[in-house]
């Protein structure tokens, strides 16, 4: 598998939920649970990219680092369609852990669900799960970022 190229992705059909959720502390489940009443899911693996120039105003600095995010983006989602997935829960695509910039990353999100192959395309549901809901400096969060940029 690896070094696996840049625009990749890793398919787990079956991966176990072996934790409770953050309002219970991510307490593991392991010895309440049985091994066999574990839920599953499917897990899409995509590579954000890391560390990415940011230019001065906020986006990246390099139009190849932004061309590559949304070809990320492209192979997360025709992956699910692939393996028939119409419910799909998507990251942020390291605007935390990677420091990509918030703003450009939902931005190239938005795109990329607007493109004629995604537009009103096959899913039923399609969330993103980003962290950090709070302000910081009075700047909005990555959270409100996302949100700001995509509902609707």
């Amino acid at each position: 598998f690896f070094p696996l190229p840049s625009i990749s992705a890793i398919y787990s059909s079956a991966v176990l939920i072996i934790r409770s959720s953050l309002s219970t502390s991510h307490t593991l489940l392991i010895p309440q649970t049985s091994a066999f009443s574990f839920p599953t899911v499917s897990v899409i693996s995509v590579a954000a990219l890391r560390l990415a120039p940011i230019s001065a105003t906020g986006g990246f600095e390099n139009p190849d680092d932004r061309s590559a995010a949304k070809a990320k983006m492209r192979l997360m989602l025709r992956a699910g369609a692939h393996e028939g997935h119409s419910k799909l829960v998507l990251g942020s695509m390291g605007c935390r852990a990677f420091r990509n910039p918030g703003k450009e990353v939902a931005l190239c999100w938005r795109e990329v669900l607007l493109e004629e192959e995604f537009a009103g395309s096959w899913w039923e549901a399609l969330l993103f799960a980003v962290m950090d809901s709070r302000h910081r400096d009075g700047e909005v969060g990555n959270h409100g970022i996302f949100a700001e940029e995509l509902e609707g």
